[in-house]
């Protein structure tokens, strides 16, 4: 039902890059450098007792240098598993499994990959837990409303005496969609559809009660175009 919208190779694509490994190792070189900078810096050239300190000092130039290659060097260890999986995967090491989502639907993983993510259910009969996946299939959208709130955030208020908290606020819209799904109303943010449209897509569980079950729309997989009565 939903092998067409899998996306195991942009998943296995990514997971076997090294661009967010080599910028990892990239980020930890400045608050090393500030840490080797304060250790060594405060005493004079002739006067460094310890050979290693002296050393640093003399050689502070290419400094920078050694701790990238060293950082890589730990970051390329400790992701080492994850390029080799996902390389194998790439090469056709996969596995049919029952839908998961991580990044993006999934119904084929390497084999050691098959417990990734978390299961799209295809109902949530039973017991039901908050990150909880959905598929609806062929929901019809029953209403679209522009809602109004209002908003609260803590930010720094300076202070003669320190800086302390106040909190401001505002309103702003939200889009409020509601679904109609065998017998269950599910209403949740913007679906990117319109009234008496039906759609196909996946929804993360939040709470529910006697009326209605509050879901946040994860992905849109497909719009049909309804009729609205009213229009």
């Amino acid at each position: 039902m939903l092998e067409s919208f899998s996306n195991h190779e942009q998943f296995y694509e990514e997971r076997a890059s090294r661009k967010e490994d080599f910028a990892v190792g990239l980020a930890f070189v400045f608050p090393e450098m500030i840490f080797l900078f304060i250790l060594t810096d405060p005493y004079p050239q002739n006067a460094h007792s310890n050979p290693t300190l002296k050393f640093l000092h003399e050689n502070f130039y290419v400094l920078p240098v050694v701790c990238l290659i060293v950082n890589l060097l730990i970051v390329f260890a400790f992701t080492q598993k994850r390029v080799r999986i996902a390389r194998e995967a790439l090469e056709g090491t996969l596995v049919d499994i029952k839908p998961r989502y991580e990044k993006g639907i999934l119904t084929k993983v390497h084999p050691e990959d098959v417990n990734i993510g978390k299961p799209i259910l295809l109902n949530f009969d039973g017991e039901r837990a908050r990150g909880d996946i959905l598929f609806l299939k062929g929901a019809r959208v029953a209403k679209v409303e522009k809602e109004e709130y209002t908003w609260t955030m803590p930010v720094d208020n300076p202070r003669d005496d320190g800086y302390g908290i106040r909190e401001v606020s505002g309103t702003s819209t939200r889009t409020v969609t509601t679904l109609s799904h065998e017998g269950i109303t599910y209403v949740g943010g913007d679906f990117g559809a319109q009234k008496e449209d039906t759609l196909d897509a996946l929804v993360e569980f939040f709470s529910s009660n006697v009326r209605e079950t509050r879901v946040r729309c994860m992905k849109t997989l497909v719009v049909h175009p309804g009729v609205d009565e009213e229009a």
